[in-house]
């Protein structure tokens, strides 16, 4: 039977809250309870991009510049939270899960911020909590959540978006989805009842039996698997992957994929209507499918069918959905950043810009050379883009399309806030530039100003450490760091799919990487004010 866990009775301001859950090896709701999720940062959770699908809705944005509310609920280890607390000051921001491991580990990410709380909860008690403290959020977020949870909560996370939501909020869902699941949703099923059967101390354990069982199967003949080859597909990447996250994803007991329109029609009850996907490349589809396909999706007028359209073109497997209100909350003028404020932060130097893009539709090409003709002159940010246009001589709309590309493309953030105090992030990234060297989660990087963080690889995580921690200020100390650090971490260092076991081989690819990440990545960061 579940024990009531000891719980404090204090509500803190930031940092961790405990409220009474009831767990058991598995969940009430069937889902993993004894192997914690993946430590991942998810940008698309980011008010700067939830804002920017308001943007193309002609809603006004949520201002960052200006205290604000994120809840996750559903948060895992806190990773995502932590990273958007470090980039986003003037925020507050919460996570939401009812696996202690989970928020303890969260709470070791997110070392000594002081706007992000973290509270250990299931969904009916937070709510509970939450109306008690009279909490109110401008975007709250759910990961992956409504694919593994039973309809019951389903339903009281609908209620709980109503409740908790301001009446102008934004609302992320993303899910998996119908019909890119269609195929090999069997195997998710498979692999969960083959598991429950074998023996291993954790469900880890029991899903790479399971697999490496249902592989057997494959590897017989079994029809199923001849007439779906992607289905085999599936096991080879459960074997092959190097986190947890195919255990939550195999695993959990209310697995379950969805159409959009469900989704839509969920979040309706609440007064919320879709308004993109923070995939921002989805909401131009015109860019993306085939002229003959976008003929015929221009044809459908209804929004939750041309969206199931859309993903029959695609075959989606994975959606992230954004809503907002059907008939938006008036906002003073003042609050809101005009278009021709907005301003950018180039992640590489002009000279090195992809300036087109080719996709199923044909070449975009924004013209960037035109648009912004000084960029090789920028020494940080872009200028507003109105004096960019003034300077480009063409429409402000040409110019912010333009700004757009890069910043979907990757080659560009978008400023939340010019004058961002960074020492909160700088704090934060020097946090995780320690967890690497033990080996802990430590992906991402928070970005001041920006209001999100970047990626990174782990050899630039370890180059980090090298120069910023260990001192070394050559290529080849660097890369004896690189070397010596990776084996002691157990990583393996890989050339075009072959493993180096030689150390002299290991060392001739990695030095011309830290002469690289030296004068070029380093550089770089260090402007951006990352470090």
């Amino acid at each position: 039977m579940a024990k009531e866990k000891a719980l404090e009775t204090v509500f803190l301001p930031s940092g961790f809250l405990r409220i009474p859950s009831y767990t058991t090896g598995m969940n009430a709701e069937g889902y993993v309870s004894d192997v914690i999720y993946t430590s991942h940062f998810f940008r698309e959770q980011a008010p700067v991009v939830l804002n920017e699908v308001r943007r193309l809705r002609n809603l006004p944005e949520v201002p960052l510049s200006v205290p604000f509310t994120w809840c996750d609920l559903g948060c895992g280890t806190g990773y995502t939270a932590a990273v958007l607390a470090a980039a986003n000051p003037t925020g507050h921001f919460w996570g939401v899960d009812f696996l202690p491991a989970h928020i303890e580990e969260a709470r070791k990410t997110a070392g000594g911020l002081t706007n992000v709380t973290f509270v250990e909860s299931g969904f009916a008690e937070w709510w509970l909590t939450a109306q008690q403290a009279g909490l109110t959020f401008d975007f709250i977020t759910l990961h992956g959540v409504m694919s593994y949870v039973k309809e019951e909560t389903r339903l009281l996370l609908q209620q709980m978006v109503q409740s908790l939501l301001k009446p102008d909020g934004t609302l992320y869902v993303s899910y998996n989805a119908e019909p890119g699941w269609a195929a090999t949703a069997p195997v998710q099923r498979l692999l969960r009842t083959l598991a429950e059967g074998m023996p291993g101390t954790d469900s880890a354990q029991r899903l790479t039996q399971a697999a490496h069982r249902a592989l057997a199967l494959e590897k017989a003949g079994a029809a199923y698997f001849q007439q779906v080859p992607s289905a085999g597909e599936r096991l080879e990447a459960v074997l092959a992957a190097d986190s947890n996250y195919p255990v939550h994803e195999y695993m959990s007991q209310q697995w379950h994929a969805f159409h959009h329109a469900e989704i839509a029609a969920c979040f309706a009850a609440s007064g919320r209507v879709f308004l993109g996907s923070a995939t921002m490349a989805e909401n131009y589809p015109e860019h993306l499918l085939p002229p003959a396909q976008w003929a015929l999706l221009r044809q459908e007028k209804d929004p939750a069918c041309r969206e199931m359209l859309r993903d029959f073109m695609v075959n989606t497997t994975f959606r992230r959905d954004v809503f907002g209100p059907a008939s938006p909350a008036a906002r003073p003028q003042e609050l809101s950043s005009p278009a021709s404020q907005w301003q950018f932060l180039p992640a590489l130097p002009a000279a090195q810009w992809k300036k087109t893009l080719r996709t199923p539709a044909g070449l975009i090409d924004p013209q960037l050379a035109a648009a912004f003709p000084a960029a090789g002159q920028w020494t940080d940010l872009s200028p507003p883009l109105a004096e960019c246009a003034l300077t480009a001589g063409l429409p402000l709309d040409r110019i912010h399309a333009a700004a757009s590309f890069l910043v979907q493309t990757g080659q560009a953030f978008w400023i939340t806030d010019p004058h961002a105090d960074p020492v909160p992030a700088q704090q934060f990234n020097l946090h995780m530039v320690r967890r690497v060297l033990q080996n802990q989660p430590a992906e991402a990087f928070a970005l001041p100003r920006c209001g999100t963080g970047i990626s990174t690889g782990l050899l630039e995580r370890l180059a980090i450490c090298s120069h910023l921690l260990e001192g070394h200020t050559t290529a080849a100390a660097i890369a004896g760091f690189l070397e010596e650090t990776a084996r002691r971490l157990g990583r393996t260092l890989r050339h075009q799919g072959t493993i180096l076991q030689d150390r002299t081989a290991r060392l001739a690819m990695l030095e011309p990487f830290a002469s690289r990440f030296l004068h070029q990545r380093w550089p770089l960061l260090k402007r951006w004010q990352v470090l």
